[in-house]
């Protein structure tokens, strides 16, 4: 896991982030959040409640923006934009 701006997203190579796709549909409920600026910014504020995030079976990045700033922080953060 990476852990940035309280959120621990998943750090794996695109490969092993879809076998955790693939085994959590083959599994009971489970949902994936792919938090991006916007969402994160909100989540901050309060205005998204941190119960969505938390309940989360997977959680990966969709900014190539949170991305870049998590490397500034010396935070490794593979980006699965929404529209590959």
């Amino acid at each position: 896991m990476a852990r940035f701006m309280t959120l621990d997203f998943a750090d794996g190579d695109r490969p092993q982030t879809l076998a955790r796709v693939l085994e959590l549909a083959r599994g009971t409920y489970g949902y994936v959040v792919t938090p991006n600026v916007d969402h994160v910014v909100k989540l901050m504020d309060g205005r998204v409640g941190r119960d969505v995030y938390e309940g989360a079976a997977l959680k990966v990045c969709d900014s190539r923006i949170l991305s870049h700033l998590a490397r500034l922080r010396g935070v490794a953060l593979p980006v699965y934009p929404g529209s590959d």
